[in-house]
């Protein structure tokens, strides 16, 4: 008779190797990709939210390169195929708008596409005696194409995080980002209240209000507004669920020494934003945090009364340190809106003038400063209006109102189906489905990134926070995170070391 023996015999050297390299292509790929999303997110805000083209672009140039080096690192096989709806589809065509606004056209197709364009093109010709055929219909065709390339950096950025959301299981190292960025800009803010002589980085003197590392202290209020209701989510979605341990295991509900100490550390990190939110003394940064805060309860739904301890410790923090240092400053400025009112009303009608002579086209994405000086009315020449203190006006005026319209529109219409899908799916409360933790995890996520982008929109309605480099980067990543998948898909994993086929041989006797 014969008997079948199967015997397992090593790979050869050739198949380790490729295994090996394999492996190593993989962890590289992910490092690289982390690399890539980690740095605009800690280096945009280190230097006044990253205002001076040298460094934004300094930033985005490395951040692509970044990028080539992970799709070329990345092993055929490993990435997985992204589903885009349409809202970002409608997203696309418009980042290729501001290049459209920087590169020159005939005279003839100006005059139709921007006619009072086109009459300075022809004043500016017969001043000079020259017969000018073309121009752009942007005023600063430099500044719009460097804009332009801005936004496709955002486009780039948006695509990578939602492909690490997508294939990644843990995306804890993203959220440790948040905090330690968050608390970087929070204690310098908070520093700066308590010492009034300091200021940001040599660039200018304080003046008593929390600004960060930002130029601007609204622009920092902003930042905060979008970040603190994420951050809060992550640390509710550390809260263990009743009956399950670490890794799964039954208990009896209490949750461990280091998770809870995890939990009361994360707790006065939050609350320790909210303070510096509010010492920035900005009060569209403190009334748009309070939509944001009305936002996140009312997507909570089922997961009200888990919020309600965390909620009460973060604000008593903030409470508790902020009646020591003091809120009368706060409150003064509350009380002189009527002072600070008519000047940025007169700012709002200059850039409505504006608006309204280049309806179609606009004057070109980052020309607002060059163009309003010929329309500013209430401000000596010397004087330059930089922004026009409302983002939705600005970009209608910079974009004109068809790509303003489309591209607020597209925003909001990402905003909206988020909330009403995580509103839909209510979690325990509803019982429309089990909720394991991941599910639990990714819907506090979505509505601490919702109730984050929320903040914003209500804050570009009186700042110009959505012209910041580091805000738009913080914006983009809340977007993208509004649509974490609540049901993840099966992704390929990245294992710690090489793994090795075993092989069978076959031995007849």
């Amino acid at each position: 008779m014969s008997l079948i023996v199967l015997q397992r015999v090593p790979a050869t050297r050739w198949e380790e190797r490729v295994v090996a390299d394999r492996w190593t292509r993989e962890r590289a790929a992910l490092w690289l990709r982390r690399w890539a999303i980690g740095l605009p997110l800690v280096a945009m805000p280190l230097l006044l939210g990253g205002v001076r083209p040298w460094f934004w672009s300094t930033v985005a140039g490395v951040f692509v390169l970044s990028l080539i080096a992970w799709l070329w690192v990345t092993p055929k096989g490993v990435a997985t195929p992204v589903r885009v709806s349409a809202s970002w589809l409608l997203l696309a065509p418009i980042l290729v708008y501001p290049f459209l606004q920087a590169a020159p056209i005939p005279i003839s197709w100006l005059s139709l596409l921007s006619p009072e364009r086109a009459l300075w093109i022809e004043r500016a010709g017969t001043a000079l005696g020259w017969t000018i055929p073309g121009a752009s219909v942007s005023y600063e065709p430099l500044f719009s194409f460097m804009h332009g390339a801005r936004w496709m950096f955002l486009g780039l950025y948006a695509w990578m995080l939602r492909k690490a959301l997508h294939e990644e299981k843990d995306m804890g190292w993203l959220f440790t980002l948040f905090f330690v960025i968050a608390g970087i800009e929070a204690s310098y803010g908070i520093l700066q209240a308590l010492i009034p002589s300091l200021g940001v980085f040599g660039q200018r003197t304080g003046n008593g209000a929390g600004s960060g590392t930002f130029f601007n202290r609204n622009h920092y209020a902003a930042f905060l507004g979008m970040l603190w209701p994420l951050l809060l989510a992550r640390l509710l979605s550390l809260h263990r669920e009743p009956g399950r341990g670490a890794r799964g295991r039954p208990s009896d509900g209490t949750p461990d020494r280091p998770d809870r100490h995890r939990q009361l550390f994360l707790s006065f990190m939050v609350g320790l934003v909210i303070l510096g939110l509010f010492l920035s003394q900005s009060r569209a940064g403190i009334l748009s945090s309070l939509v944001a805060l009305t936002v996140f309860v009312i997507l909570g739904g089922g997961e009200r009364r888990r919020m309600l301890p965390f909620v009460i410790g973060c604000w008593a923090v903030m409470l508790t340190y902020g009646s020591a240092i003091g809120f009368e400053e706060i409150i003064e400025r509350f009380s002189s809106i009527e002072a600070s009112a008519p000047g940025r009303f007169r700012i709002w009608q200059d850039a409505w003038s504006m608006l309204l002579d280049h309806p179609w086209t606009g004057v070109g994405l980052g020309a607002f400063p060059r163009a309003i000086t010929v329309y500013q009315s209430h401000l000596p020449e010397a004087l330059d209006i930089a922004h026009a203190h409302c983002d939705y006006l600005q970009w209608a005026a910079e974009l004109g109102l068809p790509v303003a319209g489309a591209l607020i529109a597209a925003s909001w219409i990402v905003w909206w189906r988020s909330a009403w899908r995580v509103s839909r799916f209510p979690g325990e409360s509803g019982r429309l489905q089990p909720v394991d933790s991941r599910y639990r995890e990714r819907r506090l996520i979505r509505i601490g990134a919702a109730s984050g982008a929320a903040a914003f929109f209500c804050h570009g309605w009186v700042d110009f926070g959505g012209q910041i480099p580091a805000n738009q980067v913080l914006f983009v990543a809340l977007l993208v995170l509004m649509h974490w998948g609540l049901n993840p898909a099966p992704s390929p994993s990245i294992s710690t070391s090489p793994s090795r086929t075993p092989h069978t041989q076959g031995a007849s006797q």
